[in-house]
This record gives C-alpha cells, sequence and structure tokens, in this order.
C-alpha cells in the first residue's frame, strides 16, 4: 500500500506532490502570464492614449488664416498670413509679456478683432514722465492708452495689449496700445506659419 500511495502522490521521483498532482498542473498553467493577452493590452491602451492625445491637440491647437480687414501685429502677422494659435491657453499659465495673442477690442459699440503683443501684466505700474509712457518706470516705447487714469497699474483681470490699429501698403501701421479684459483674450498666436 505504501508504494502504491508514493506511486500515486509521487510519479517522479523526488518532485512535490502537491506541484506534480495533475490538477495542480493545470491550474499553474492557466495561472501563468500569456504574452499574446500581454502584448493586446499593452497595443490597446497604446492606442486609446494615442487617440486621446491627438483629439486633445487638434482641439487646443489648430492654424488660421488671418481674414482681410483684420488688424494685426505688422510684420509678424498680417492680413492673409496663415498662424497656429492655441486655444486653451489658459491651461500653460498667465499670460506673459511679448507674447501674441488674438483679442477683441470695443471701439464705437462694436467688438473688432485684433492681433497684438502683451506689453504689461496686472500689477504693472503706468505712468506719465517727461512726455514718455513708463512701465514700472522703464519707456518701452508703446504709446499712451486711450482713455486711462494716469499714473494708475494695471488692474487684476486685464492685460495691456499693444498693436497696430492701421496698416499701410509698405506694410507698417499706427501702433497703439489698449486695456483689455482677458475674457475678451480669445487664442495666443504661437507662431505665424507663413505669409501670403
Amino acid at each position: 500500500m505504501r508504494e502504491r500511495e508514493s506511486q500515486e502522490g509521487e510519479p517522479f521521483p523526488g518532485g512535490n506532490p502537491r506541484l506534480s498532482h495533475p490538477r495542480r498542473r493545470r491550474t499553474l498553467s492557466a495561472m501563468a502570464i500569456q504574452p499574446r493577452k500581454v502584448y493586446r493590452v499593452l497595443v490597446y491602451t497604446v492606442g486609446a492614449v494615442a487617440a486621446v492625445g491627438a483629439v486633445y491637440i487638434l482641439f487646443r491647437y489648430r492654424t488660421e488664416k488671418v481674414p482681410a480687414g483684420y488688424t494685426c501685429l505688422s510684420p509678424e502677422v498680417e492680413p492673409g498670413s496663415t498662424v497656429l494659435v492655441d486655444r486653451l491657453f489658459d491651461l500653460s499659465g498667465e499670460l506673459a509679456v511679448g507674447q501674441m495673442v488674438r483679442f477683441r477690442l470695443a471701439r464705437g459699440g462694436e467688438s473688432v478683432p485684433r492681433y497684438g503683443r502683451v506689453a504689461a501684466v496686472p500689477g504693472t505700474r503706468m505712468e506719465l514722465r517727461d512726455g514718455g509712457f513708463l512701465l514700472d518706470g522703464v519707456d518701452r516705447g508703446f504709446p499712451t492708452p486711450r482713455g486711462v487714469t494716469l499714473p494708475g497699474e494695471v488692474s487684476e483681470g486685464e492685460v495691456l495689449l499693444a498693436y497696430n490699429a492701421a496698416i499701410t501698403e509698405d506694410g507698417g501701421g499706427t501702433l497703439e496700445t489698449a486695456l483689455v479684459r482677458e475674457d475678451d483674450v480669445e487664442c495666443r498666436v504661437l507662431m505665424a506659419l507663413w505669409r501670403r
């Protein structure tokens, strides 16, 4: 009887009866990692992440052609130029001095789309001294904004933008500045891809 029990429980000399049992072998085989399934899961995961990333990029970034009649900041952006814009620019943090944006400016009861650069951010002090318009005590060559009481400060929720009020035939323009609400900034212009 002992020999028979030994043969049934230990088919291989020196083996472990628990691991050598046929049922145990099938269970361990079912639990083993299957490379094909892991590969499929990996491929599906990478594909899903890539699809979500592509949708996000297409929704956030796009190219647009500057329509005729838009007042722009020449020579970087002119009517007919194609630019790359970021519609979710607020996700990248606050606007910074020097960034180019597309915004809407109320003039004569009409909201006009324009392109310009950020000249000053909230907290910047504005003043007139010796006939010059100073930002934090520095004359940066910007004209005085209309309808602004000086000395003063750029309020929270506003930015001072510099833009060309008109484009001339030689590509120049009349530089102006205006205090604009951040809510009226529609997108950030990343770059001009090519001109007309």
